[in-house]
């Protein structure tokens, strides 16, 4: 879905992309110098999206599985998002792939990183680690809008705000191109913490949502604090 949303956020919130960064599984490896340099080249790409202000929050995933990496763009036209994370070197020479999404979230993610990126390459700035969860269409998902998917939706919320009064979740909000991916649950928090936490949402409990869980790198400071 390429368009925004009619309606606005909600109050505390704020429209983004979010970018999975894959790795390519058709493309071979190359050698050490060679992606030495590959590197090199991505990170100052990334670097200067985050000194332009369109990339908001970025880092690496600390796990083994497809998604490398995980993007935050401010708000922007979903196809300016992915034309932005196309241009990126290891996507155009084929080691990445790249996969878009338009989310809300909480205000003020990555306030400031623009600043301290000016003076500081991002690798070397201080990291903080997460664990993002993305929350999918379970098996008990249905499209269907009754009184007792609004009695769901409103435990759901309520669960939502409850793990962020006790300070481990960090952010949530969902995508809004009505996909199969519903929504962001991100924690400070051990893994074993957040998928405690997790286990306890009415929709993960019946199976209307599935977390899927993962260790992220970002950048001290970029998330705001609940």
């Amino acid at each position: 879905m390429n368009a925004r949303p009619v309606e606005d956020p909600p109050p505390g919130m704020a429209a983004y992309v979010v970018g999975f960064f894959k790795q390519n599984p058709s493309h071979a490896s190359g050698e050490a110098p060679e992606t030495e340099k590959l590197m090199v080249e991505h990170f100052a790409y990334l670097r200067s999206l985050v000194v332009s202000g369109d990339l908001v929050a970025v880092g690496p995933l600390a796990d083994d599985g497809e998604i490398r990496a995980i993007m935050i763009f401010r708000d922007m036209p979903v196809d300016h998002a992915r034309a932005l994370a196309e241009a990126d070197p290891a996507v155009k020479t084929g080691h990445h792939v790249v996969e878009v999404h338009p989310w809300w979230g909480p205000k003020d993610i990555g306030k400031g990183y623009a600043e301290r990126a000016k003076a500081t390459p991002l690798e070397q700035l201080p990291f903080a680690q997460f664990q993002f969860g993305l929350l999918t269409r379970g098996p008990a998902w249905t499209p269907a809008e009754t009184p007792e998917i609004a009695k769901l939706q409103e435990a759901h919320m309520a669960h939502i705000r409850e793990m962020a009064s006790s300070g481990k979740l960090v952010a949530a909000g969902p995508f809004t191109d009505g996909g199969t991916l519903r929504g962001v649950f991100l924690f400070a928090a051990t893994p074993e913490e957040a998928k405690a936490l997790a286990a306890e949402d009415p929709m993960v409990k019946i199976g209307r949502l599935v977390l899927d869980l993962h260790p992220w790198m970002a950048t001290e400071g970029v998330i705001p604090k609940p």
